[in-house]
């Protein structure tokens, strides 16, 4: 019972917050943080209030969501992180006002294809889980800015995610992925790339489209060689190849005008271009 009236209390002071000529009534913003409660259900007296935009459900032992949080259709943003889901909650998939998911550090097996139905959806995080796959549809999310896939078991990425135009960083660090394709320049909104700890052996071409990319992070791979398109990232402005097994590097590295940081160790470099004395 206390508990319960901790939650009602969180809820009024954050309604009560503006005074009535500020805002209208049915339009108030709403957050509500129950991480970190033990819970093993979420409430039902959280689902009577509609205008919840924020929900924070961190750290708790819940197994699955009810049906009834559809109900709750202003929501925009819901962090169900570290708990002890194993089925991506299906009713998500009809809340199209969502424009953010963290779901990281569950047990998630798959995603469902209906994830396309959140056509606002711009951040998803799904790290920690047991992805082995990735549905086709998942690229039917144009406005789609922040990808986090790290610690799962993937091996490849579906071609389909050529089309996230608007992807801006994407994370797929400690997974089982041993290339990338050519459409990845495709991403011409790239800013970050984080895919350490994979064994990816080299880059394509097309990897010199990404012209708004800043931070390339390919640690702990197998990369043996680096094409000459990467002298044409303009932008970039760290690009870390610790732990491969590069050998020598192209002339063309020492076009990247922008570049802050660039780390070689662990690697078996026998010489170094003169044009790398341009940075």
């Amino acid at each position: 019972m206390n508990f319960l009236r901790s939650i009602f209390l969180a809820i009024t002071m954050i309604v009560s917050t503006g005074s009535a000529a500020d805002k209208p009534k049915d339009s108030t913003s709403m957050t509500l943080n129950l991480s970190n409660q033990q819970l093993s259900n979420v409430p039902e007296e959280v689902f009577s209030h509609s205008s919840l935009e924020e929900l924070w459900l961190d750290d708790n032992q819940i197994r699955e969501l009810p049906n009834a949080i559809a109900e709750l259709t202003a929501l925009k943003r819901l962090s169900i992180y570290k708990n002890q889901l194993s089925v991506f909650p299906k009713m998500l998939l009809q809340m199209a006002t969502l424009e953010r998911i963290n779901a990281s550090q569950n047990r998630l097996e798959s995603i469902p294809a209906e994830i396309k139905n959140l056509a606002n959806l711009q951040v998803l995080d799904l790290n920690y889980n047991e992805l082995r796959c990735l549905p086709d549809e998942l690229g039917e999310l144009h406005n789609l800015r922040f990808l986090y896939l790290a610690s799962n078991h993937l091996s490849i990425l579906p071609q389909t995610l050529q089309n996230l135009k608007s992807l801006a960083y994407l994370n797929i660090t400690h997974n089982g992925i041993n290339a990338l394709q050519e459409w990845i320049g495709e991403w011409n909104n790239l800013v970050e790339l984080r895919m350490q700890n994979n064994n990816v052996s080299s880059f394509p071409d097309s990897i010199g489209n990404l012209k708004q990319l800043k931070e390339l992070y390919a640690m702990n791979n197998q990369i043996c060689v680096l094409p000459q398109s990467i002298g044409c990232l303009e932008s970039l402005r760290k690009f870390m190849l610790e732990n491969n097994q590069l050998t020598t590097l192209p002339h063309s590295i020492g076009y990247l005008e922008s570049l802050t940081d660039l780390d070689l160790r662990t690697n078996n470099l026998h010489s170094i271009p003169e044009t790398i004395g341009n940075l």
